[in-house]
Parts: structure tokens; C-alpha cells; sequence
């Protein structure tokens, strides 16, 4: 039985699987691109896992690319409006239905 420790840590970097396929729906008429990301660091239990469905015909890895900074840029957004920095409006408290001025 061996019992010995690896010589080397594990990575601290995650590791990132990136699996992209075509879907269509019986509705739709052009079929979509589903990209599949899974995420994981040594030692964890469970994997992260990601689901992007896109019309966009690119390569998967760049697909997860632009939506990974499109939610860096809301998280950036969000932030900003809720520490009310440059005179910037609030969020609101709760989402309730709105009216409109107009009519």
C-alpha cells in the first residue's frame, strides 16, 4: 500500500473546460450555440459549472470570453450606482412595478 504525499502542491491555478455544441429548438429556425464551461481548483468538492446559450458563431472560448467581461462590467455598474459615486442614482430598493409619465 503506498501511503507516501505527493512531491508536488497542486496548482494554484483552477482548471477550465470549455465545451461548446449546437442546439436547436423545434420552434426555432436557426439552430444555437450552447457552451458549457466547468470550473474547478484542486482540492475543491464540487465543480463550478456554466451554461451560455448564444446565437453568436464564434469559438467557445472567446463566446465565454465576452460574457465574462459583460458581467464584470454590470458588476462594476451596480457597484458604482450603490455607493452613489459621481452623483450617479441609486438602485432602488426593491423592484416594483413602474409607472410611466407619459401615460
Amino acid at each position: 500500500m503506498n501511503t507516501s504525499r505527493p512531491k508536488s502542491r497542486p496548482s494554484p491555478k483552477a482548471v477550465i473546460c470549455i465545451k461548446g455544441y449546437l442546439c436547436q429548438a423545434a420552434n426555432w429556425k436557426m439552430p444555437r450555440q450552447v457552451d458549457a464551461k466547468v470550473e474547478f481548483d484542486a482540492g475543491e468538492l464540487f465543480r463550478r459549472v456554466g451554461f451560455i446559450m448564444t446565437n453568436m458563431q464564434a469559438d467557445s472560448r472567446a463566446v465565454v470570453r465576452v460574457y465574462n467581461k459583460q458581467a464584470v462590467a454590470e458588476q462594476w455598474t451596480q457597484r458604482r450606482r450603490a455607493s452613489g459615486a459621481d452623483g450617479a442614482p441609486e438602485l432602488p430598493s426593491a423592484p416594483g412595478p413602474t409607472k410611466s409619465r407619459f401615460g
